[in-house]
């Protein structure tokens, strides 16, 4: 996919309403983040631009934590769910 696919496929997804999660995969310094970046500033809408290699699982997931006895997961304040 080039970055103006990109760039058009994401714009379809926000017209659309198509709320699903997407990957963006790609060798570095190609514009992705930036892309998304112009997008989500073209639409008003919060950008959070998250690292999966610079994050440990529990920085997505949340930590547990016991209350009553049973375990819970405190989410992360980085994303909101």
């Amino acid at each position: 996919m080039t970055p103006s696919d990109l760039k058009a496929y994401l714009d379809n997804l926000i017209r659309k309403n198509l709320q699903i999660s997407t990957m963006i995969w790609g060798p570095p310094g190609i514009g992705k983040s930036s892309i998304v970046g112009q997008i989500a500033q073209e639409y008003d809408i919060d950008f959070v631009d998250v690292r999966l290699s610079q994050l440990a699982p529990t920085d997505l997931r949340g930590l547990p934590v016991a209350e009553d006895g049973i375990s819970k997961w405190y989410p992360p304040v980085l994303l909101k769910y």
